[in-house]
């Protein structure tokens, strides 16, 4: 199987990313594994979607070894046709509107791409979630508007949690104590710092402390879960 992975930047790439495990377990499989970076994406002047890829050999199969070759730039690199990959995964954030154009165009020639364009475009921000009514979840705001923060912040028995409506990695995300006015216009300045006008409150949780259970679902079947723990130090 021909299968391109579209990532932000190769540079950033370590051994513990889940982008190099699926990359090793490709190869390893005997998948011919292509991976480039959106800025790498063109449409030529003969109207073809092409990729200067990076070409993950045979020999790169430590996990270890291709992390450092991607991030050396030191692989192979061709040029390819998207439209010829039988499988296209992307592998980045954000999602920008350019690259969910080049992941539609994909389709369009008939290649799979995971996740869905369309399914990563509805879901990519965290306020699709709180629309779903028929899901537990902690009393949830979202918004753009300073005094709704406010009043959401002091109606809540505790600390909130403020984090950017896109995001991860934990990435602008701050806990403001009950009744700390300077904290809340602080984490909703660091959002805005991030480009981001919009934000989640939520109370926080103690069960955190305890970690949080994510499930990995294909199709609608649970294939697996884990538990995830926050790094010594954080909240």
């Amino acid at each position: 199987m021909r299968i391109g992975i579209l990532v932000q930047s190769v540079a950033a790439i370590t051994p513990t990313w889940t982008t190099v495990h699926l990359a090793h377990a490709a190869v390893g499989a005997g998948h011919d594994v292509r991976i480039f970076e959106a800025s790498d994406v063109e449409v030529t002047s003969t109207g073809k979607l092409v990729a200067r890829a990076w070409v993950v050999a045979p020999e790169e199969i430590s996990r270890d070894g291709l992390a450092r070759a991607l991030g050396s730039r030191r692989l192979p690199r061709r040029f390819v046709e998207i439209g010829g990959c039988d499988l296209l995964l992307m592998r980045l954030s954000p999602l920008t509107p350019t690259v969910l154009s080049f992941a539609l165009a994909a389709e369009d020639l008939g290649v799979r791409v995971i996740n869905s364009p369309m399914g990563m475009a509805r879901t990519s921000a965290k306020s699709w979630l709180a629309t779903l009514t028929d899901v537990p979840m902690p009393p949830t705001l979202i918004t753009g508007n300073r005094s709704s923060a406010q009043v959401f912040a002091d109606a809540q028995p505790g600390p909130v949690v403020v984090k950017p409506v896109r995001g991860s990695g934990g990435r602008g995300v701050r806990l403001v104590r009950k009744g700390d006015v300077h904290g809340l216009d602080m984490a909703l300045q660091a959002t805005r710092t991030l480009g981001h006008n919009h934000v989640v409150l939520q109370p926080y949780l103690e069960a955190a402390s305890e970690g949080e259970v994510r499930l990995f679902w294909v199709c609608g079947e649970v294939l697996g879960a884990y538990r995830r723990m926050r790094a010594p130090g954080e909240f």
